[in-house]
């Protein structure tokens, strides 16, 4: 008999993996809340979904108002653990309350960049000035939490040192592959895709699965097309839109138009669900994925465990993925030319099918990053914080 009855988390429902951790939890038969500012993309079975209002106020007054509204939330859920997913945003209103055990989970994008945006002008001006407004939000957030979770020990001895948090307070593993999701699809399926692509089964796919945004270097993987279909004219490069930025698309398609590569190049303009994604990678055969910063590449481990062949950024997360075994090919990542020469290499060498690099990575999947290994250790953490012994 678990002794939590209730968890209340607090974040972005349109996430997946915060459906995939409320949903894994409701079925483990806890009480299951989430309070949260989108309707998810689809119903999280198990799950109560608590929408904010809209607020047409003024920013910081919407942003009290909508604090208020959260605390008398939780103070009528009674909550046995709040779980948080972001420091700068929904980590500040968990913080706010002190008598009830908090988990916060800490992604890259709100502590490593968020706050630290002073040296590159191409995030922009208002980004730079809110910089210490999230650094100060991050803080309060992580001081104030019980628990910090985050998916690497790079991001767990950053928090520790930029934030001064200790040791103790902080837990780390890799946010996992959700198996069933991502299993082997029909050969059906992939002709299903390859008519809706309009890409010849006999082509090589470049895919490069994270959403259209700056910090991803999307340009960067565009402007390596030309010198790998020049040398190689069965390659085909997809891009998904994911959560991206609209404008930004936009600019791209005139980039690849500019660059006369549109024929070589697919744009998946919508939403894909979790399936869709995982049936695009099975279809694949190189993942491209160049970010600026990253906790822990949890797309990348999606990749490895479907068998394609991962062209990573050079950065710290990405180096611990690298020393713990698996198979990975190492770019700066804005160096277009660097990109296109690692490409060259591995389409010449066909290295997607060597069975003895996929099989060696998908396994290490399986033994150390399953969303059910995931799952189960967040279990611990719980279990941990009820029983008093989490040394806070």
């Amino acid at each position: 008999m678990n002794t939590i009855r209730t968890i209340c988390y607090l974040g972005n429902a349109q996430s997946v993996h915060l459906q995939r951790l409320t949903y894994s939890f409701a079925k483990k038969g806890y009480d299951v809340h989430l309070i949260t500012n989108h309707d998810p993309s689809t119903p999280i079975v198990g799950v109560k979904v608590h929408k904010l209002p809209n607020t047409t106020r003024k920013r910081i007054i919407g942003f009290l108002l909508r604090g208020l509204i959260i605390k008398r939330l939780i103070k009528g859920l009674n909550p046995h653990i709040i779980h948080a997913v972001s420091a700068t945003h929904w980590g500040f209103w968990a913080a706010t309350e002190k008598k009830i055990p908090k988990v916060l989970w800490a992604w890259g994008s709100d502590v490593l960049r968020a706050p630290f945006i002073s040296k590159s002008i191409k995030f922009g001006v208002a980004a730079i000035i809110k910089a210490p407004m999230w650094r100060l939000l991050a803080s309060f957030s992580l001081k104030r939490a019980n628990v910090i979770y985050t998916e690497s020990e790079y991001m767990a001895k950053f928090i520790q040192r930029v934030f001064s948090i200790p040791k103790n307070k902080i837990r780390f593993f890799p946010w996992g592959v959700d198996t069933d999701v991502f299993r082997e699809i029909s050969e059906e399926v992939k002709k299903e895709w390859y008519n809706r692509l309009n890409i010849d089964e006999n082509k090589v796919i470049c895919l490069s699965p994270r959403s259209i945004a700056r910090s991803y270097r999307i340009e960067t993987i565009l402007r390596s097309v030309s010198s790998v279909v020049e040398s190689n004219p069965d390659v085909v490069f997809v891009f998904v839109k994911g959560w991206g930025d609209e404008n930004y698309l936009e600019e791209l398609k005139a980039l690849a138009n500019s660059l006369k590569i549109r024929d070589r190049i697919r744009f998946i303009d919508y939403t894909l669900r979790p399936c869709e994604m995982a049936q695009i990678m099975h279809i694949s055969h190189i993942l491209i994925s160049i970010p600026t910063h990253e906790a822990f590449p949890i797309t990348v481990l999606e990749g490895l465990f479907s068998k394609c062949i991962p062209v990573i950024s050079d950065i710290p997360a990405n180096r611990e993925l690298a020393s713990m075994g698996v198979k990975v090919f190492f770019v700066q990542g804005d160096n277009p030319e660097e990109l296109a020469g690692v490409l060259n290499e591995i389409i010449a060498r066909r290295l997607w099918l060597d069975e003895n690099i996929l099989n060696k990575n998908k396994e290490w999947v399986l033994k150390n990053a399953t969303q059910e290994l995931t799952i189960n250790k967040m279990e611990e953490i719980y279990i941990e914080l009820l029983s008093g012994n989490t040394n806070d």
